[in-house]
């Protein structure tokens, strides 16, 4: 599966049998039993690691070897620049013993292809050092480069000439989906990296206390620290818990779960200050509190806002619907509460249902969609009954233009078709396709039969 650069001089190369790389390295060779769960641990501790560069990293899923990326924008001034930061990280490596590459570039995908081709250079637009770098270094499918050179592509800018639909149908859409991301003609989606382990904040009393306002400023305390620490890495919570250690008796615990990451110290006092004040801290000294401790149990990424920029603006506009959420299944419980959840089926009135909150406080996972499309898997608003609408299709009956508000209009993007067949198992029958189509900055549910197209629905 992989060799080291002392075996590969030696001649051993991945795919080998094991006795022939035994032969190749005449017994000197330290054999290692190939892991895929352990090394998808290490690359992830790995990125968590460098998030010393970026106040982002994640581990890159695309096909072709190993890589991190890690998002750097804006921090050249930390570093002394570009080169300097190269420079760091070359050193970084060589310290660590790991034999890598690394770029900068203005994408993830640019990136990628900068590191696989221009090793430790700063790579600047999507000019010609992109159009003269080989198909494989879009980290596409195995059998897909192959499958270019047949037809003479073998770099990127003779990909790049190639007419977007006409590749589409013969080589799929994930060469032109890799293309548009090294272009920056696509945006980027990246999971961040999150460093594992609980975050724990603790305080410890001189003495045993059974004062209220003693635990409480003592939580607070914890709490702000902790809300500190989660600030600095751009972290989320999503549970808490608060342990109080007594001298003499069990300890108390009490727990939290949040219907979204969370880092705001109004929000997450809130929640807990209910909860204390109903703590017995019993009749005698020997029954009191000794040390708290406010530990974030599970914690996610999140962006830089959620009151780490202007806290005063963000909470002068008053609670979010998460925090509205929180507060309401802790008056009421986790079962007096109920969400949508989405579900496969061809009759829209039973595509939703309402099930009881989980503990996070999202609703269950959707079917999968295209990883270019972030909306729900059904409309937020029907039209009943569906209205005919005029559409404008091309070539491969894909709509180009709408008629809206009396005007045929633009069609900016289009993500289907998807198949929806009756549900034959209660003896409907037919076909139709389903369209999210975007026109004058809002997205419509189109319906196609046949040579007909009905309005269904919009997200907004």
């Amino acid at each position: 599966m992989a060799c080291c650069e002392r075996a590969w001089a030696k001649g051993a190369r991945p795919g080998q049998t094991l006795a022939m790389a035994r032969d190749l390295c005449e017994g000197a060779a330290v054999e290692v039993a190939w892991d895929p769960a352990a090394d998808a641990r290490a690359l992830a501790a790995f990125a968590a690691w460098c998030l010393r560069y970026g106040p982002a990293a994640a581990v890159e899923r695309s096909p072709g070897p190993h890589a991190v990326c890690v998002d750097v924008s804006g921090c050249h001034a930390v570093h002394g620049g570009w080169p300097s930061l190269l420079r760091r990280v070359h050193a970084d490596m060589a310290r660590l013993r790991l034999q890598a590459t690394a770029a900068v570039a203005g994408g993830a995908a640019a990136c990628l292809v900068a590191a696989a081709q221009h090793p430790w250079q700063v790579m600047e637009g999507h000019g010609d050092w992109l159009d003269r770098a080989p198909i494989e270094a879009l980290r596409l499918q195995p059998e897909v480069p192959p499958a270019l050179a047949e037809v003479g592509v073998r770099t990127i800018g003779q990909l790049r000439r190639l007419d977007a639909a006409a590749m589409a149908d013969r080589f799929g859409e994930a060469p032109w989906h890799r293309l548009q991301l090294a272009c920056g003609h696509a945006v980027e989606r990246v999971t961040c990296t999150v460093p594992g382990g609980p975050l724990r904040c603790a305080l410890a009393f001189d003495g045993p206390t059974t004062q209220p306002q003693a635990l409480q400023q003592a939580v607070q305390s914890c709490l702000q620290r902790l809300v500190h620490r989660l600030q600095r890495r751009c972290l989320g919570s999503v549970h808490l818990r608060v342990h109080l250690r007594r001298a003499s008796a069990a300890p108390t615990r009490l727990e939290w779960r949040l219907a979204r990451p969370s880092r705001g110290l109004r929000h997450l006092w809130r929640l807990m200050q209910p909860d204390l004040e109903r703590v017995h801290l019993g009749h005698d000294p020997s029954q009191g509190i000794e040390a708290v401790q406010v530990t974030s149990l599970r914690h996610v990424s999140v962006g830089l806002g959620q009151g780490a920029l202007l806290p005063s603006v963000v909470e002068s506009q008053g609670p979010s619907w998460a925090e509205w959420i929180d507060r309401m299944r802790q008056r009421l419980g986790a079962a007096g509460l109920r969400v949508p959840h989405a579900q496969p089926d061809p009759d829209e009135a039973r595509a939703w249902s309402v099930r009881p909150m989980p503990k996070t406080g999202a609703a269950s996972p959707a079917p999968p969609l295209p990883p270019e499309c972030l909306l729900p898997l059904r409309p937020t608003v029907r039209v009943a009954p569906p209205r005919a609408m005029h559409v404008a299709c091309d070539a491969r009956r894909r709509p180009v233009q709408v008629r809206l508000s009396g005007a045929m209009r633009p069609v900016q993007a289009a993500e289907g078709p998807e198949r929806v067949e009756a549900a034959w198992w209660r003896g409907e029958h037919g076909t139709h396709d389903r369209w999210r189509v975007l026109a004058q900055g809002t997205w419509w549910c189109l319906r196609r039969e046949g040579a007909a197209w009905w309005l269904e629905g919009a997200w907004t």
